[in-house]
C-alpha cells in the first residue's frame, strides 16, 4: 500500500531530493500491466507527485509504485527508472517524479501555439485524457514542477514521445521547444538539467514506428544536453507498438544507467531483472439489455420511477442554477459515491466519482461487501461557490472508520483528498447559511445508554468552512424519533433545511426494509427544540397490503430539493421487488425515485401513506423537456471498449492496476484484458472482477472471452454476483486435461460461510467463447457458443437456476446484485 511522502517544508528546498519531470504518449503512460514483482519492495527514498487532482498544486507525495502517470495506465521506464537511481544513490538522496503523458498524443500537445488544436480535434477516447490535465499537459506539468520546486531540485526530464509524430523530420526543433520552454518557465540551467529520451519500439525490426528513431537518434544535435535510451533488445506487446512490462523494466534501468554518471556515480549497479508473467484474459462485446415490462408513458409530458434503477440507494441531490447534481452510497465497491448530473430531473448523466483514488478511499481485504461507504449528502454552497460532499466510513479498517468530507469547484472534474471530521455515527449532511456558517446533522448514539436495539438520536454541529474542523458543543435535537413512547428503531439520515423562516429536520426512520419511512420535525430555532410536525410519516409504504400487484417497497431516507422555479420535490430511495409465491424478492437494490412534494398546514408532506407510490409521474417544470424516452429506462450497454467506461467498478480498492484496454490483439480490434491473478470471486478481497449493478429483474448479458487456462486453477468468464458467498461463475478452464466451460453455483448457509457446487461442464475448444445470461425475475439460464457462431449456435449450460440466490432477502446486507467479467488462477 502506498505511504504518504511526509516533508518538513524548509524555506529552501532539499538538494538531496532529486527530482525528475517526465513526458510523453502511451509509452510513457505505461500500456503494460504491472506485476506482483513490480509492487513489492518499494523504498519511500522513492516517491511521485502523482497527478490526482484538477488542482496540481495540491498534490502530495508517495512512494512510488505503478500506475506513475494516470490511474488505470500501467508500468513505464520511470518505475525502475526511479528503482534503479535509489539502489546507486546515496542513503540521504531521495528521488521524486512527475509523470504527465497522453497515449497517442502528438508532441504539438505540449506546445503552446498547438495544443488548443489538439484537443479540439482529439478522439474520443482521447478527449478524458486531455481533460485529466484540464485541457493543457504542459501547463498542469508546470504547475507539479512549480509545486516540487518548493520541497527539491530538478536534476532532469525524461521524455518518450514520438509514435504519432513518426516521420516528421521537424521532429526535434519541436521537442526542443517544449524543453527550452521548461527550462525558461522553470528557472533551469540546461547543462544543470539533461535530457533523455528513449528510442520506440523496434520489435527486431517489426516495430510499427521504427522508422522513427533515427530521428530521434537526431535529437543530440538539436538538444546538445540530450542522450538517446536504445531500445534494441526490449521485449514488446503483440502489437509492436508498446513494450510489456519487461522491456518498461529493463527501459527504465537504462533510463537511469545513463542518468547515473550525469549525477556523479561512475559505476552504477545494474540489477538483473528476471521476467515473471501472469496469464491474462482478453474480453470483447459486453452487452446488457434490461427487458422489464414498463407501464406506458408520455416521455413528453411524463417519466418513469425510478430515475436511477438498480442499486443506486441513499440518494441526496443539490442545485446550483440550472444544474442538478446527485450523490448515491457505493457501499465496499471501488471507485466510491457516484455522482451524476441532470437538467430536467429525470435523465441523469454520470459525471465521476466523489472518491476515486486510494488516498480518498481505502477499503482493503477484509472490508465486508455492506460495510465501506453509504449515505453520502452532496450539497451546493453559494457563499463559497464549492459543492460539499460528506460520507460515512463504515468499518474500523475502512478509512480508519468515520466521517469524512471532500471538496470541488465543480464534481465532473474531481473532488480533494479527504477531510476527517470529528463527527460520531453515521449519515451525516450538511446545512448552509447564507451569512456563510455550515452546520452538521448526523444519526449518533443518544446522550443516555440506549433503552432498546434501534434506539438512536440526531446531533447537530456547527462546522467551520475556513479551518474544516467542528466548533462548539455538538446538541442532540431529535431523540429516538416521532412517538418515542412506540420505540421507533432506527431514525437516521437526516437532513436540515430553513424554509420561510423555520427550520425542518427531515429523517428516516424504521429501517431500511419493509417498514422505512420518512418523518420530519419542526423548529424556530437551528438548535431547538424540534417539534413532530402534525402528519407524519410523510412517506411510507408499509402499511399497504403484502399481495399487492407489482409493489414499490422500503421507500424513505429522503431528500427535498426546490426547483429553479420554485417548485418542491423530493428524491427517496425504494425496492422494486419481483413475486415469488406469497413474497417479494428483490436483486436489484435500493433504486432511486423522485416525487413532487407539497405544503400542507405548514409543513412539507411527499405521499400519502395508503397510496401506492406511482410508476408514472407529471414531468417537473425545470425548462427542459427530456427527448425521446427516458435514459436509464431499460438500461441498454454495449461496450466495445474503446476506452474505460468509468461505469466498471470493482471490488474494494486494488494495491495495483490489473486490468487495461488492450488494442490490435488479433482477437477482436478492441478488448478488455484481465490478469487472472491467485485471488478468487469467494474471497472478502480484490478479486480481476470487473463488473456493473445489474438494473433490471428481466434482463439479457453476454460477453465474448478469449483465454487460455495454463492449468485447472485459472478460470476466465462471466459472473452475477450478489457477495463472495451468493453468486453464478460461468467460465472457460481446464478440467482433466482439456479445455471446458463449468458453471458453478455459491450459496451462502451460514455467516460468511457457503457452499459451492459445480451444477454442469462441457469440453470445449481452444478458441474464443461466448458466455450469456438470461434473467426472468427468479429464473436464471446460462449459455455458451464457440468461437463466431451464429445465435443460433448457444448451448444451455446447466438448466434453470435459482436467481433469489442473488437476493438481499436470501444473502443479506444492503447491496444489488452485480455482472461482469472475471478471471482468475485460485478456483
Amino acid at each position: 500500500m502506498a505511504m504518504l511522502f511526509s516533508f518538513v517544508m524548509n524555506a529552501k528546498p532539499d538538494k538531496n531530493f532529486y527530482i525528475f519531470l517526465c513526458f510523453g504518449q502511451s509509452n510513457m503512460e505505461g500500456a503494460a500491466r504491472p506485476e506482483a514483482q513490480d509492487m513489492t519492495g518499494l523504498n519511500n527514498r522513492f516517491v511521485s507527485l502523482t497527478p490526482c487532482t484538477t488542482s496540481p498544486e495540491l498534490a502530495e507525495w508517495h512512494t512510488a509504485y505503478p500506475p506513475l502517470c494516470r490511474q488505470n495506465n500501467g508500468m513505464t521506464p520511470v518505475d525502475y527508472f526511479g528503482r534503479t537511481l535509489i539502489d546507486n544513490l546515496p542513503e540521504n538522496v531521495r528521488v521524486g517524479v512527475i509523470n504527465v503523458a497522453i497515449g497517442g498524443c502528438k508532441i504539438e500537445a505540449f506546445m503552446q501555439d498547438k495544443v488548443a488544436e489538439e484537443v479540439a480535434k482529439a478522439p474520443n477516447w482521447q478527449v478524458g485524457m486531455f481533460k485529466a490535465y484540464n485541457d493543457d499537459p504542459y501547463d498542469y506539468l508546470l504547475r507539479l514542477a512549480k509545486r516540487a520546486q518548493k520541497d527539491g531540485v530538478i536534476k532532469g526530464i525524461l521524455m518518450h514521445q514520438g509514435e504519432s509524430n513518426t516521420g516528421q523530420k521537424d521532429w526535434p526543433d519541436k521537442v526542443n521547444t517544449v524543453y527550452k520552454r521548461l527550462l525558461k518557465d522553470l528557472g533551469l540551467n540546461a547543462k544543470e538539467v539533461p535530457f533523455l529520451a528513449g528510442e520506440v519500439v523496434i520489435a527486431d525490426g517489426k516495430g510499427l514506428c521504427i522508422g522513427h528513431n533515427p530521428i530521434i537518434n537526431k535529437l543530440p544535435e538539436t538538444i546538445p544536453t540530450a542522450h538517446v535510451i536504445k531500445a534494441d533488445g526490449l521485449t514488446n506487446g503483440p502489437d509492436n507498438l508498446h513494450f510489456d512490462a519487461q522491456g518498461y523494466r529493463e527501459f527504465g534501468q537504462r533510463y537511469a544507467a545513463a542518468m547515473l554518471p550525469l549525477l556523479g556515480v561512475k559505476n552504477p549497479v545494474i540489477k538483473k531483472l528476471e521476467r515473471k508473467t501472469v496469464n491474462k484474459a482478453r474480453f470483447a462485446d459486453f452487452i446488457y439489455e434490461g427487458q422489464d415490462i414498463l407501464p406506458t408513458y408520455n416521455p413528453q409530458t411524463q417519466f418513469l420511477n425510478p430515475i436511477l434503477p438498480g442499486c443506486a440507494p441513499d440518494p441526496a441531490i443539490t442545485r446550483k442554477g440550472d444544474d442538478y447534481y446527485l450523490a448515491n452510497s457505493s457501499f465496499s465497491y471501488y471507485p466510491g459515491v457516484p455522482i451524476w448530473h441532470s437538467r430536467d430531473l429525470v435523465n441523469w448523466d454520470f459525471v465521476g466519482y466523489a472518491l476515486d483514488r486510494p488516498s480518498q478511499l481505502n477499503l482493503p481485504d477484509g472490508v465486508g461487501l455492506s460495510a465501506g461507504v453509504y449515505a453520502p449528502d452532496i450539497k451546493y454552497n453559494p457563499y463559497n461557490d464549492t459543492f460539499y460532499l460528506i460520507v460515512t466510513a463504515i468499518g474500523s479498517r475502512a478509512q480508519g472508520g468515520g466521517n469524512i468530507v471532500v471538496k470541488t469547484k465543480d464534481p465532473s472534474k474531481g473532488w480533494s483528498d479527504p477531510i476527517k471530521v470529528d463527527v460520531p455515527g453515521i449519515d451525516p449532511s450538511f446545512y448552509f447559511t447564507e451569512d456563510g456558517k455550515a452546520y452538521i446533522v448526523n444519526n449518533q448514539d443518544p446522550e443516555t445508554p440506549a433503552e432498546y436495539d434501534g434506539h438512536r438520536a440526531i446531533g447537530l454541529r456547527e462546522y467551520d468552512l475556513t479551518t474544516d474542523k467542528i466548533v462548539g458543543e455538538c446538541t442532540q435535537i431529535i431523540n429516538k424519533g416521532v412517538h418515542p413512547e412506540d420505540k421507533p428503531i432506527w431514525v437516521e439520515g437526516p437532513h436540515l433545511y430553513k424554509i420561510n423562516g423555520k427550520y425542518y429536520l427531515m429523517a428516516a426512520e424504521g429501517g431500511t426494509g419493509d417498514n422505512h419511512s420518512e418523518v420530519v420535525f419542526v423548529s424556530d430555532k437551528i438548535r431547538g427544540p424540534y417539534k413532530p410536525c402534525k402528519t407524519n410519516p410523510i412517506l411510507t409504504q408499509r402499511t399497504l397490503p403484502k399481495d399487492r400487484k407489482n409493489p414499490i417497497t422500503a421507500a424513505g431516507h429522503a431528500d427535498l430539493f426546490q426547483t429553479q422555479n420554485g417548485d418542491w420535490w423530493a428524491v427517496f430511495l425504494a425496492i422494486l421487488p419481483y413475486e415469488y409465491g406469497d413474497k417479494t424478492i428483490c436483486n436489484t437494490g435500493r433504486s432511486t425515485m423522485l416525487l413532487p412534494a407539497k405544503w400542507k398546514k405548514g409543513q412539507p408532506f411527499i405521499w400519502p401513506e395508503k397510496q401506492e407510490i406511482p410508476y408514472v409521474v407529471d414531468l417537473p417544470k425545470t425548462g427542459v423537456t427530456p427527448i425521446g424516452q427516458q435514459k436509464n429506462a431499460n438500461t441498454k450497454i454495449h461496450d466495445t471498449f474503446e476506452s474505460v467506461d468509468p461505469m466498471w467498478i470493482q471490488l474494494r480498492t486494488p494495491r495495483k492496476p490489473w486490468y487495461r484496454i488492450a488494442q490490435g490483439h488479433g482477437f477482436l480490434s478492441n478488448s478488455m484484458e484481465l490478469e487472472a491473478r491467485p485471488i478468487s470471486i469467494y474471497e472478502e478481497k480484490n478479486p480481476s472482477y470487473l463488473c456493473r449493478w445489474i438494473k433490471n429483474m428481466n434482463f439479457t448479458s453476454s460477453v465474448t472471452v478469449n483465454f487460455t487456462p495454463q492449468n485447472d486453477d485459472e478460470l476466465a468468464g462471466l459472473v452475477v454476483y450478489q457477495k463472495e458467498t451468493n453468486n453464478y461463475v460461468i467460465g472457460k478452464t481446464i478440467k482433466d486435461g482439456k479445455p471446458t466451460v463449468v458453471l458453478t453455483k455459491a450459496q451462502g448457509t451460514g455467516f460468511r460461510k457457503m457452499e459451492k457446487t459445480e451444477i454442469a461442464s462441457a469440453v470445449v475448444g481452444e478458441g474464443t467463447i461466448t458466455f450469456k445470461v438470461v434473467a426472468n425475475g427468479p429464473d436464471y439460464t446460462f449459455f455458451y457458443k464457440e468461437n463466431d457462431k451464429p445465435e443460433s449456435e448457444f448451448k444451455q449450460l446447466g438448466g434453470i437456476q435459482d436467481g433469489r440466490i442473488l437476493s438481499t432477502e436470501i444473502a443479506g446486507g444492503f447491496t444489488g446484485a452485480t455482472i461482469g467479467m472475471y478471471a482468475t488462477s485460485k478456483k
